[in-house]
């Protein structure tokens, strides 16, 4: 798929002007945003000064953690405020969809939201100086971690991987209750066994990720 980039000086005209908007279609002044964003527990602590800052076109855009949090407050999408749709937030079929989508592949909202939004910038290199891979705003819709996410799905490495997560899980749980009720010097059997174990299956499970994306590298 061929990358879109953005300019940084359009991306911020249009948050600015959307953010202001979205503010008024809410009813909410600039304290009662913090105060709501703040309320939740599960989001970023927020600032007066970034309010005003993000309201007066002063300094940089707020991170994709940030701008997640002010969506959730303001009942908008990421997509508007940074100008990619017109259509300020979900209507009824988009709930319709999301909620299909949970039930045919077991995913919670959250991570379809995340795969559909796409706010995460990629890992760079020291070399690169491109805004559109920063979070927040470059990557939406791209839709990059769906498309390779598919690639992924369809290594049989990859599948192996993510099932035996659980059982490495299970065995590291083993290996810290028993550390916990042997003493210190005394190394039993069985956690020797559940050591060796659980190097096995991580070792197998970094394996099989990196014969994965081995393989999609090789696709092109």
């Amino acid at each position: 798929m061929e990358r879109v980039y953005f300019s940084v000086d359009d991306v911020a005209i249009t948050f600015y002007e959307r953010l202001g908007d979205a503010l008024d279609a809410a009813g909410l002044n600039k304290k009662q945003l913090r105060e709501r964003i703040n309320a939740d527990s599960r989001g970023p602590s927020v600032s007066a000064g970034s309010v005003s800052n993000w309201f007066n076109g002063v300094g940089a855009l707020p991170n994709g953690e940030n701008i997640k949090a002010l969506c959730k407050a303001l009942n908008v999408t990421p997509d508007y405020l940074l100008g990619y749709t017109k259509v300020p937030n979900y209507n009824s079929n988009d709930a319709e969809t999301l909620k299909s989508a949970e039930s045919y592949t077991h995913l919670p909202p959250q991570a379809l939201t995340t795969l559909h939004y796409d706010t995460v910038g990629p890992f760079l290199p020291p070399s690169a100086s491109d805004i559109s891979a920063l979070d927040g705003f470059g990557s939406l819709n791209e839709h990059r971690v769906a498309d390779e996410l598919s690639s992924l799905l369809a290594q049989a490495d990859f599948l192996r991987a993510l099932k035996t997560v659980d059982d490495l899980r299970q065995t590291r749980k083993s290996l810290e209750q028993l550390k916990i009720s042997t003493e210190a010097n005394d190394t039993s059997e069985a956690q020797f066994i559940l050591e060796r174990d659980y190097e096995y299956l991580r070792f197998k499970v970094i394996d099989a990720l990196t014969k994965s994306l081995d393989a999609i590298l090789e696709q092109g």
